[in-house]
C-alpha cells in the first residue's frame, strides 16, 4: 500500500506532497499553486454620477454648467452643455465636462452609460454637437468619438446611451464630454445618470 500526503504551506500558495512506500521508504516534492485572483462583482467606479451633490469631482470648462433646474432625470442635478453660467441657452457654445476613473487591470467588463436630454430651436440639418470620448489622465485623446449627438436628436424626455470601456482595463482615463453650437438657434445638451460600472479589484 503507498500513502500519499498533500499539506498546504500557510499562505496556501505552496504545497508538499509525501509519497510512502510499503518498505517505508518516502519520497516528497515541493511546488508552488497560482492562484487566480478572485474578480468582485461589477461595482460604479465614477462619484456623483447624478450631480446631486453639485459639480465635485466632474471639472468643467467653458459652456458647461452644473445645477439642479427642473430637467433633471432621477433626482436632483444634471450637468448641461450649450449654456452659460446660470444654464440659461446660448449659441456659439464651446464647452466640455470630464471625471477621471482608474479602471481595474483584471477587469472583465466595464460599461459606461449615460441618460441625454436635448433641447432645440434647431429644425433642420445638423448644427449642435454633444460628443462622448476618452482621454488619458493628462487630456490627451486616447479614442475618437464614442458618441455623437446633435440637436437632431433633440427629445421631449431621456434617453440613454452605452459604451463599452473594458479594452480600458489598467488605465486611469478620463470620461470626457465635449459640446458645441453654432451661432444661431440654441441647442441645450443635458447629460444625467453617468455610470461606470466595471468588476475587478
Amino acid at each position: 500500500q503507498v500513502t500519499m500526503s498533500i499539506k498546504l504551506g500557510a499562505a496556501a500558495d505552496n504545497w508538499t506532497a509525501k509519497v510512502v512506500n510499503p518498505d517505508g521508504q518516502s519520497s516528497s516534492a515541493t511546488g508552488f499553486a497560482v492562484l487566480a485572483p478572485v474578480s468582485q462583482a461589477p461595482t460604479e467606479r465614477l462619484s456623483n454620477g447624478s450631480f446631486t451633490s453639485g459639480q465635485s469631482p466632474w471639472i468643467s470648462t467653458g459652456n458647461f454648467w452644473v445645477g439642479n433646474l427642473a430637467n433633471y432625470r432621477s433626482s436632483p442635478g444634471y450637468a448641461a452643455g450649450g449654456v452659460d453660467t446660470s444654464g440659461s441657452p446660448i449659441n456659439s457654445a464651446n464647452g466640455s465636462l470630464y471625471q477621471t476613473v482608474t479602471i481595474p487591470s483584471n477587469s472583465t467588463s466595464a460599461n459606461l452609460s449615460f441618460w441625454f436630454n436635448i433641447t432645440s430651436q434647431e429644425t433642420s440639418g445638423a448644427y449642435d454637437y454633444l460628443k462622448m470620448k476618452v482621454q488619458n489622465s493628462s487630456g490627451v485623446d486616447l479614442s475618437t468619438d464614442l458618441v455623437v449627438l446633435s440637436n437632431q436628436d433633440k427629445s421631449t424626455g431621456y434617453s440613454q446611451r452605452s459604451v463599452d470601456l473594458t479594452s480600458y482595463r489598467g488605465q486611469t482615463i478620463r470620461i470626457y464630454f465635449s459640446a458645441t453650437s453654432d451661432s444661431s438657434n440654441y441647442t441645450i445638451f443635458r447629460i444625467d445618470d453617468v455610470s461606470l460600472m466595471a468588476d475587478g479589484n
